[in-house]
């Protein structure tokens, strides 16, 4: 269950580190892509990575597929998305372009997951529940950061 609520807790910290920023005088759409980014992008990307990668057979089983050749391409892609997701938060300009890319990589999981539940019936608690919606989320607050 710590798996499904970890981007949560993330994107909530991301909130108050932003919502601190902009009582400091930060603008709040930069503010916010910038630890959405970090946290969810950096922090979750780098624990994805470390599931995907070191505990595939375990980590396939909570999503309710098979492991197989996909969680190297999924775990390299967190691992790429992780690290540069930290590194945003030294490397300010990045976050534009890591959270274009988070965002997009997010909308094909949930486009993937959803597809899963509704044509496998797959209720997996890191296919279906709090991990999908938080992709959902993280997804569409990136792109309003954007339009804002």
């Amino acid at each position: 269950m710590l798996a499904s609520l970890f981007p949560w807790l993330l994107y909530v910290l991301a909130w108050v580190v932003t919502l601190i920023a902009v009582h400091d005088g930060a603008a709040f759409s930069e503010s916010l892509l910038l630890y959405v980014v970090m946290f969810n992008g950096g922090v979750q990307g780098l624990w994805a990575a470390i599931g995907h990668l070191i505990f595939p057979i375990e980590t396939a089983k909570k999503i309710g597929w098979q492991s197989n050749g996909f969680q190297t391409e999924i775990g390299a892609t967190n691992l790429a998305i992780g690290t540069a997701g930290v590194l945003s938060y030294f490397y300010n300009i990045w976050a534009t372009p890591v959270g274009l890319i988070l965002a997009i990589f997010l909308s094909g999981c949930v486009y993937i997951h959803i597809k899963d539940r509704l044509v496998n019936h797959n209720d997996a608690p890191c296919n279906s529940g709090p991990m999908l919606y938080s992709s959902m989320i993280i997804a569409l607050t990136i792109f309003a950061c954007f339009i804002l």
